[in-house]
């Protein structure tokens, strides 16, 4: 009795994006299929609430990224200009998603605070902020969901995406509690997919 998975593409309203901006987020998305992108993806900490209602999960969903052949990093630092990202999962009200390095096609990010999807609230950073600097989905909150955990993505939500899902497939997995919670970008991006065929073979004439 979960409710159905759905994402909205993109918000081309004030604090969000344009609509040039979300076109080219979905384009990304697009382009990250069947690729097996090389890069990184980066937990990172801080002494900030929001930050450690989610820090236990990252050194299991390492574990099994590693064993996936999926980079992954654990630590203080966001990562450089020169990075090759393919995720962030963070916890602070206040971002600067453009200082970060490159955000590969299928970048999925989120900083975990209480206004990210409110956007008729001019506190906090904004979800749509990831999708304006590469990324090709995220995920914030539309109203107080306090420090629970459950409300927001799990750090397994890139063992499922690794393992070949959708980012809206890993996300349905990701997340517990998923009715405050609005999830931005791109849904059918999947690039840990594998590119499947299909030949149809002794079908009668006119079958």
């Amino acid at each position: 009795e979960m409710p159905l998975p759905s994402m909205m593409l993109g918000f081309a309203g004030s604090r969000g994006s344009s609509v040039e901006q979300v076109v080219s987020s979905l384009r990304n998305g697009m382009l990250a299929d069947h690729t097996a992108p090389a890069g990184t993806v980066f937990y990172v900490v801080n002494d900030d609430v929001r930050s450690k209602c989610r820090d236990w999960q990252y050194a299991g969903a390492q574990k099994e990224l590693e064993a996936l052949r999926v980079a992954s990093r654990v630590g203080t630092e966001f990562p450089d200009a020169l990075a090759n990202v393919i995720g962030v999962f963070s916890g602070q009200a206040w971002m600067s998603p453009d200082n970060i390095g490159r955000a590969r096609p299928g970048c999925v990010a989120d900083h975990l605070t209480s206004f990210s999807a409110v956007f008729d609230n001019p506190d906090q950073s904004k979800a749509t902020e990831w999708l304006n600097v590469g990324a090709t989905a995220s995920a914030g909150t539309v109203t107080e969901p306090l420090a629970i955990w459950t409300k927001f993505p799990h750090a397994r939500f890139f063992v499922h995406y690794a393992y070949g899902c959708t980012i809206l497939e890993s996300f349905f997995q990701a997340i517990r509690c998923p009715l405050q919670i609005l999830l931005l970008g791109d849904p059918l991006a999947r690039p840990w997919a594998p590119r499947l065929a299909m030949d149809l073979v002794c079908v009668d004439e006119g079958a």
